[in-house]
């Protein structure tokens, strides 16, 4: 019996060896970024079955089996997965997640996964780990209407430096009054009536900008005329029709409003605006039209870029314009805990993991994305410095089991001179 009882205190040894591992390498990592907390479970290992027990019968009781253990044994080393501490870093290419999930990053061959976002833009403008020199992965693919594709492959998020942009105007919003009380537009000379011109600027293709007139003029009451107009750079584009209100000053027509098909003189792409007169009313207050939405923009280079939560890259041009550019992917798992540890803040897809559940941040159990923070890890040092004492004390009561045992042995031995 007291040779079991050195194999128990050795086993006992042992487990809370590991235990001091554990939390020493949890301490270790207090400040590694995207940390997880790992915690240590034991088990019991062999029990002796000395008897098995015994049914109740003849008017007595049961009798409980007597078993003797023999030993511990770790059960399970497991994550912690838990939110860390958020921390400001002021770093553009610096990315926190919020929530749930990790960054996907490729070496050229396989897929790995982390929570360290602190990433930085490569010559050729890859989004990348410093530490590990792997790409972000995420979507480039473009949608018709400019979004990203989330159904596109996934690939290395690049920012396009050095490039440069230029968007042809599709849209025009105009807002303001045309006076009722004025009277019908006569041509004269001298012209009299209701009258009013605003100006119109719009890009091509290329970035060329190119000015349109509009002219409205009343022509009975409740509708004025108008005209849009171009000069030769536009091929001398002109646009007629008539604008209606109601009693109330409201417009009922032109509903939807007039869409312009202009062709260029320099060669560039023919232009389709839609120009929205909606927000123009009749009242019986001075004539004042402006334009207060258009699209399009001159020639212009990258100047920065941003991310958003959902993790959409938008590229902001030294015009003025934007445009999204990708969209970086999260993964999840439905069993964290195992993720195989790769190291340099890496995890690798394990056998008990499930598959990765690739999205975009914020869609289901997939957290949002910081921008220049870092999240810390989720180290409690005073639970550490706690479970630092349980294991010594589980140490150093093992080694009393093994010196008692070997002095019981001893007894033994000097039992024969």
């Amino acid at each position: 019996m007291p040779l079991n009882t050195l194999a128990d205190a050795l086993s006992g040894l042992q487990a809370n060896q590991q235990y001091m591992n554990v939390v020493g390498d949890n301490i270790a990592n207090v400040n590694t970024v995207g940390y997880k907390t790992q915690s240590i479970h034991f088990n019991d290992l062999l029990n002796q079955t000395l008897s098995y027990g015994g049914a109740p019968a003849g008017g007595l009781e049961g009798v409980d089996p007597l078993q003797v253990g023999m030993g511990v044994g770790n059960g399970s080393i497991n994550l912690i997965n838990t939110q860390g501490t958020v921390q400001d870093t002021g770093r553009l290419t610096d990315m926190a997640i919020q929530g749930g999930g990790y960054f996907m990053l490729t070496d050229g061959r396989l897929n790995h996964y982390t929570r360290d976002g602190s990433f930085t833009v490569a010559p050729d403008g890859t989004l990348e780990s410093p530490v590990t020199g792997m790409s972000v992965l995420g979507w480039s693919s473009l949608n018709a209407n400019g979004t990203v594709n989330n159904a596109s492959p996934l690939g290395a998020i690049k920012i396009p430096l050095n490039s440069q942009t230029a968007a042809a105007t599709t849209a025009v919003g105009l807002a303001g009054n045309l006076d009722a009380s004025q009277a019908v537009y006569a041509a004269g000379p001298p012209p009299t009536g209701g009258q009013f011109t605003t100006t119109l600027n719009v890009y091509d293709s290329q970035g060329f900008a190119h000015q349109l007139s509009l002219t409205f003029q009343k022509t009975s009451n409740n509708n004025w005329s108008y005209a849009i107009t171009g000069g030769a750079d536009t091929n001398n584009f002109s646009s007629n029709g008539t604008a209606t209100f109601d009693a109330q000053g409201k417009l009922t027509a032109p509903l939807p409003s007039p869409s312009l098909s202009l062709t260029y003189a320099n060669g560039t792409a023919n232009g389709t605006i839609a120009v929205d007169f909606s927000q123009i009313s009749q009242l019986s207050e001075t004539s004042q039209v402006n334009v207060t939405t258009a699209d399009g923009s001159s020639g212009g280079t990258l100047s920065t870029f941003s991310v958003g939560k959902d993790g959409v890259i938008t590229a902001v041009y030294s015009n003025g314009s934007s445009k999204a550019v990708g969209q970086i992917a999260l993964a999840d798992f439905r069993n964290p805990d195992g993720l195989l540890r790769e190291g340099h803040n890496l995890y690798a897809a394990g056998i008990n993991s499930g598959a990765p559940q690739v999205g975009p941040a914020g869609v289901g159990n997939l957290g949002s994305i910081n921008t220049g923070q870092l999240e810390g890890s989720n180290v409690d040092l005073a639970a550490q410095f706690a479970q630092m004492i349980q294991a010594q004390q589980g140490f150093n009561a093992n080694t009393k089991v093994v010196t008692t045992t070997n002095n019981m042995l001893q007894s033994v031995i000097s039992i024969i001179p």
